[in-house]
């Protein structure tokens, strides 16, 4: 998806309702040596976006930057 400089909105629901079905999936299995890594901390999950703030001042294209920060301030305002 990040190579393509605009995508419908169409296919970014689509992947939305993906990712909103796979972590409920994953949040939702029972506790096992098999499924341990579906309880582990990821960064990339969307429940840890504030984590990535920290990382915002590697982006050095400013417009990018600017994007990152309001999409993470927007995440991290709902409870």
């Amino acid at each position: 998806m990040s190579s393509f400089p605009m995508l419908p909105i169409e296919g970014l629901a689509v992947a939305g309702r993906f990712l909103g079905h796979l972590s409920h999936s994953l949040s939702s299995m029972q506790d096992n040596d098999d499924v341990g890594a579906s309880k582990r901390y990821h960064q990339w999950d969307g429940k840890n976006t504030a984590d990535l703030r920290h990382f915002v001042k590697y982006v050095t294209d400013d417009r990018k930057k600017s994007m990152i920060k309001s999409v993470i301030q927007t995440l991290n305002s709902y409870p």
